[in-house]
């Protein structure tokens, strides 16, 4: 699979057209490789506008791995900038602290 096509698919299908126009946020999703922060499995659905399960429910509470138009669009609302430290509760698999690593100063991920 073209990961980085992919990737920029993501970008162009889902992320820039539901109202995510900030360049930062545009440029973070576009940067980071999501399929690195997903089970080996689950690779071929990273790009995929649905949220990925990170935690088998049967065991505990289920976790997923946030929609990317989901996340874009809480990023943008946050208006994060570079002089920003942001804590990340409940991190996952570390995606979203990636992406967070873009826009911010600094980033405290905690699992």
């Amino acid at each position: 699979m073209d990961f980085e096509k992919a990737r920029f698919n993501m970008v162009e299908s889902q992320i820039r057209t539901n109202k995510v126009t900030d360049t930062d946020v545009i440029e973070a999703f576009r940067e980071i490789p999501r399929e690195k922060f997903v089970m080996r499995d689950q690779q071929t659905l990273a790009y995929v506008d649905e949220d990925l399960e990170i935690q088998d429910g049967r065991l505990a509470h289920p976790r997923f791995l946030m929609e990317p138009m989901i996340l874009a669009r809480l990023l943008q609302e946050a208006d994060i900038d570079e002089a920003d430290v942001v804590l990340d509760v409940g991190c996952g698999t570390g995606y979203n602290s990636a992406v967070l690593s873009r826009l911010a100063g600094a980033v405290v991920a905690l699992e």
